[in-house]
């Protein structure tokens, strides 16, 4: 959070907090994978948690950015940062209404026995039937307007003449 919010003010902290977020990630991901028992699983609510806090932190440090630009008296800068906390207000309301709900109900455990019971029972020609498709990609396969002259041409090597 204090990386967000004073990064706007001072771009060396940026440097600073970045390498040490490096260090403390190499750290912390040593103990997770060699250090802590794997019983302690929290069916992937530690990432909705992230990922809500660091969306909460660039809306701090845009809130930060808006009174130092309108002590300063950024006249034009200030409520140009307006339309920024908006979007921010509302992509959070996007993340929210879209990917927690999904992450709320099925844990990473039971996602993944759920794949690994279906694998290869799924019927990927009908699995996505109804919906939209590219004109590009209707077609499986689609040859070349001019593959009869290339079929033709004896100039051509025996390999593409075969297609």
């Amino acid at each position: 959070m204090i990386l967000f919010a004073y990064a706007v003010m001072s771009p060396v902290l940026a440097i600073i907090m970045g390498v040490s977020f490096l260090l403390f990630s190499l750290c912390y991901r040593h103990q997770i994978i060699y250090v802590y028992s794997v019983k302690m699983d929290s069916g992937g609510q530690l990432f909705i948690k992230f990922v809500s806090l660091t969306v909460g932190c660039i809306i701090i440090s845009e809130f930060v950015m808006f009174g130092v630009l309108a002590l300063k008296q950024g006249v034009v800068a200030a409520p140009l940062l307006i339309p920024l906390i908006v979007g921010t207000f509302l992509f959070k309301s996007y993340i929210n209404q879209q990917h927690y709900h999904i992450t709320m109900y099925l844990p990473s455990v039971i996602a993944a026995q759920e794949d690994r019971r279906k694998e290869g029972k799924i019927d990927w020609a009908t699995f996505a039937k109804d919906a939209y498709t590219q004109p590009s990609r209707k077609e499986r396969f689609k040859e070349p307007d001019n593959i009869n002259l290339l079929k033709e041409d004896p100039g051509v090597p025996e390999q593409i003449g075969e297609v």
